[in-house]
């Protein structure tokens, strides 16, 4: 397992995939401090713009791993492996931490102009005990989301195919985050709204019931339970400034990260290398 670890490692250090993807978050993260510069001195929401280049990670993220299991395939690496001793677990355990340190250092490029700006700006709006702790739960979330993807790369062998699925994934899982915090975040009561003579709408000064509000009940607990198990969710939440059982979120990634890998190593033991 050792030596299965330090070979995937050295291979990801000589990766030139990791390393745009590296390159790229950090650059993507430099032009957002440069456009929001302003804000980032003088506002109170430094955190959580720091917070935000997660999400910009994510996409990255699933490329880069897609790419670098997707070699293995490609180049027959696993079957070699096995060649010379290797079980299939291991494989598949020495796989998911190397891509796990790589998406931690791909996410971490894209934090470092942020911190920066934060740093010489003074400015950063939240409690230093506080970011840390929303710090740890991005890294889980992050390290969850790794777990899916190695799944989707362990189980699909062409890399062309694994990169569309992943990035996919990771669209689906955003989107659907999104949709579950817009509907949850809906109020109960809404402005009336009437057109007037000109055709323009104006508000009549009652409210009404807001159709697509969710009441409390089964429907409105499922969908927070989701939300908050999702890695997506919760980084969503994060960024938005309304997380929810945010002390349990670490708890939620476990889990993700555990049925993932506990599914994938079961298939993986049994599918066909031929």
């Amino acid at each position: 397992m050792i030596k299965l670890l330090r070979a995937d490692l050295t291979r990801m250090r000589k990766s030139k995939s990791f390393w745009v993807c590296v390159i790229l978050s950090f650059a993507l993260s430099v032009l957002n401090s440069l456009i929001f510069v302003p804000d980032i001195r003088t506002a109170e929401n430094t955190a959580k713009n720091i917070l935000e280049g997660t999400s910009n990670s994510l996409v990255l993220i699933a490329v880069f791993i897609a790419l670098f299991l997707g070699t293995d395939y490609a180049q027959n690496t696993i079957r070699n492996k096995m060649i010379i001793g290797s079980n299939r677990t291991s494989i598949y355990f020495s796989n998911f931490l190397t891509v796990s340190f790589g998406a931690f250092i791909i996410s971490l490029a894209g934090d470092i102009p942020e911190v920066a700006a934060a740093f010489f700006g003074k400015s950063f709006g939240m409690k230093a005990e506080e970011f840390a702790f929303q710090m740890f739960i991005i890294v889980c979330a992050t390290i969850a989301m790794s777990a899916v993807f190695t799944l989707l790369g362990m189980l699909v062998t062409a890399k062309s195919a694994n990169t569309a699925i992943s990035i996919v994934a990771t669209f689906v899982l955003s989107l659907g985050a999104a949709i579950i915090m817009d509907l949850l975040a809906q109020p109960e009561y809404m402005e009336d709204y009437e057109i007037d003579d000109d055709g323009v709408f104006v508000e009549t000064g009652e409210l009404v019931s807001n159709p697509v509000y969710v009441k409390p009940g089964i429907k409105r607990d499922i969908l927070t339970a989701v939300n908050d198990v999702l890695p997506t969710g919760q980084i969503m939440q994060l960024e938005t400034g309304s997380p929810h059982n945010k002390e349990l979120m670490p708890l939620y990634s476990l889990g993700v990260l555990a049925v993932s890998t506990a599914v994938g190593v079961v298939v993986f033991r049994r599918k066909d290398l031929k």
